[in-house]
């Protein structure tokens, strides 16, 4: 099964970021100022993140659960069935920016919200920390995560 889910605030601050860049770029070639010229530069890097951040495909196979970016198919998160114990859906009272079509994502990849008001959680055997995924789909995720656990147990 695979979800694709699109953020539209994070394109719209992508698209901000490559045009603040861009400006940033005029202006260092103008001006041959080198925190000009670094600030372009670290502006135009934050694009890119917020450009591979903006689109991710979430697939489930019979090995492992996979979050990509659309943009050059940046790796995400990658959680191997076998470290999984249990796979719940919880509601969301309030969605907050990851509702709203905002991205959160933490380094440990502890958290991903993309969007909707449900959240797949993945309860982990050997970290014992919850792994969240916040999309729109994350019953039919669950389904099929459940199925494949149940396959793997011998259920």
């Amino acid at each position: 099964m695979t979800v694709q889910e699109s953020s539209p605030a994070m394109v719209i601050s992508a698209a901000a970021a490559l045009l603040i860049a861009g400006a940033s770029m005029t202006l260092s070639l103008e001006s041959g100022s080198i925190v000009v010229i670094i600030c372009a530069w670290v502006v135009g890097a934050l694009s890119l993140v917020l450009l591979a951040c903006a689109r991710v495909h979430v697939s489930a196979d019979h090995e492992d659960l996979r979050v990509r970016s659309w943009f050059l198919g940046l790796p995400l998160l990658r959680v191997r069935f076998e470290r999984i114990l249990r796979v719940r859906v919880e509601q969301v009272d309030s969605p907050g920016f990851g509702g709203a079509g905002g991205l959160r994502l933490t380094l440990r990849g502890g958290m991903l919200a993309v969007r909707g008001d449900q959240l797949l959680v993945l309860e982990m055997k050997d970290t014992g920390r919850d792994v969240r995924i916040q999309v729109r789909e994350s019953e039919q995720l669950a389904g099929v995560l459940e199925h494949q656990l149940q396959l793997r147990h011998g259920r």
